[in-house]
């Protein structure tokens, strides 16, 4: 569903949105294009599974309390939060530039 949606927004929708937006709009019908576009995706998947429903309905219980509850207990989500921090350091490229900076400068 995924693939055919973009390649029908692709093909389709977004060639269409950018004729008509940027003869009408100009340079602001560009972005208006685009979201176009990324509504027109978001739009045709949802739709695809609110009525296909490909998932098992036990697969996901919905947002109540004792799911809340569950998913933010102290120990799961610590160890969640231990690996995840690694990663979220290593996307500070400039904080271990400037860290490296100040070591060698000093």
């Amino acid at each position: 569903p995924l693939v055919v949606s973009t390649l029908a927004a692709t093909l389709v929708v977004l060639p269409l949105s950018l004729e008509i937006c940027i003869q009408n709009m100009g340079f602001l019908g560009a972005a208006l294009a685009i979201a176009i576009f990324y509504m027109f995706q978001s739009v045709t998947v949802i739709t695809w599974i609110w009525i296909k429903q490909p998932h098992h309905p036990d697969s996901w219980p919905g947002l109540g309390a004792e799911v809340w509850q569950e998913a933010l207990a102290w120990g799961p989500f610590r160890h969640y939060l231990a690996l995840g921090v690694g990663g979220m350091l290593s996307y500070l490229e400039w904080v271990y530039w400037e860290a490296l900076s100040l070591m060698i400068g000093s």
